[in-house]
Order: structure tokens, then C-alpha cells, then sequence
């Protein structure tokens, strides 16, 4: 598998399936759909960049601990995603590090959502994290790499659930100043592997929703 995500940390990547049976939803990708499920945790896969996080799903909620790792659980969208769309979830963490680092020493964030745009050649994310305070910034490039966008949403109230609502395509326009190809996946991310730290994280209720009629690009499970 090509990993199309955050081509960073220098280190050794495993790719291990980590599919989930019981988990799954008959409307993973929705159009303007009020009552629609989150996508489902099925076949969803992890990548270890250092180390390895502790990754478990228990009722549909994506659990993550990382002490001195880094880890990344990754869903491939069926088929790319070609137009706008909004993009919800909820997430906590027992704690969260300081924003807007442009340090690679400490580059780590206790929970972040990204998406991944484009082919491999011109592979972008944008990785929205949770924050402990608000930043000068509203984005800033990864130190890694200028392709790899964090964007501050949502601030830590002290390890309780927090939904949230981004909208990619808008802002990958905004950033980049045009509109990308294509959408081929989505990840979540705990790291710890700069900065030694020790984190726990949680993701649940994971949504896409498309912000146009044409559905005949997607292929719903």
C-alpha cells in the first residue's frame, strides 16, 4: 500500500490492517442527509511512523494512546471524492500540547484529524488539531514539510467530548489558493515521538457530507 498521508518522522513504516467486523453503518458518505451515520470503522488501517500507539475501536469509538510514538489510523475513501464537502466528529484528550510550533522537535500533537488531497505527486493534507490555547495563526505549515497544513480547531476544555465541523475544500482554497483535484482519505493521528510525551485520545462519530447532488463519484459501502 502507498501511504498517501504524512511522509514525515524518517522512520520505518508498518502497515497492519486493523479492521473491525462488528463496526459498521449503511451510510458511510451522506448528501445533506440530517439523521446521516458516521463512515464506518471498517477497514480502516493503522501505519506506525515511531514506535507504535496503542490503537483500539470499543463502541464505535476510536481509541489512541501514545507514549513516545507516533501512529496514524487511516480510511481510504472507496472511491476519490471530487466536490465539496463538510466533515464532523467529536474528540477528547487527557491533555494537549502547545500550538503553533514550527520546531521538529516538537511536533506532536495529542489528536488531529487530516484529510489527504491529490495524487502522489502533489500529495497536500490538512490536519486539523486540537489546541490548549488559541494561536496567533490560523494555519501554519508542518515543519517537515509546506504540503502538510495544521490548522487549529477547537480548544481542550479539559478532557470532554468536542464536536466539530470543517469544511476541507473551502479551506484548501484558501491556503493554497485553488481547488484540489481530489480527496482520497482521511486519518486520525496521536504523537508523541518528539517530545516523549504520554497522551490518550478519542475519535467518534466521523462524518462526510457531500455539498452537491452528484453521488455517481463515490461508491458507498
Amino acid at each position: 500500500m502507498n501511504w498517501p498521508s504524512l511522509l514525515h518522522k524518517n522512520s520505518k513504516r508498518t502497515i497492519q490492517n486493523f479492521a473491525c467486523a462488528m463496526l459498521t453503518f449503511a451510510l458511510p458518505i451522506s448528501q445533506g442527509n440530517v439523521n446521516a451515520e458516521p463512515l464506518s470503522l471498517l477497514n480502516w488501517e493503522r501505519i506506525d511512523f515511531f514506535g507504535a500507539n496503542k490503537i483500539s475501536v470499543v463502541e464505535n469509538i476510536i481509541h489512541m494512546g501514545s507514549e513516545n510514538s507516533a501512529s496514524a489510523y487511516y480510511y481510504r475513501f472507496p472511491k476519490a471524492i471530487t466536490q465539496p464537502f463538510t466533515l464532523a466528529w467529536s474528540w477528547r484528550a487527557s491533555s494537549v500540547f502547545s500550538p503553533e510550533t514550527k520546531e521538529k522537535k516538537r511536533d506532536d500533537y495529542a489528536a488531529r484529524i487530516y484529510v489527504v488531497f491529490n495524487d502522489i505527486l502533489n500529495r497536500r493534507s490538512l490536519n486539523y488539531v486540537l489546541v490548549d490555547k488559541k494561536p496567533n495563526l490560523d494555519h501554519w505549515p508542518n515543519p517537515y514539510s509546506s504540503k502538510f497544513i495544521m490548522i487549529p480547531i477547537g480548544l481542550e476544555l479539559g478532557n470532554v467530548w468536542q464536536d466539530e465541523l470543517v469544511h476541507p475544500w473551502q479551506d484548501y482554497q484558501k491556503i493554497f489558493s485553488e481547488y484540489p483535484s481530489k480527496a482520497t482519505g482521511i486519518a486520525v493521528m496521536s504523537d508523541t515521538d518528539n517530545t516523549g510525551l504520554t497522551v490518550k485520545a478519542w475519535y467518534k462519530d466521523i462524518e462526510i457530507d457531500l455539498l452537491e447532488s452528484n453521488l455517481s463519484n463515490l461508491k458507498r459501502n
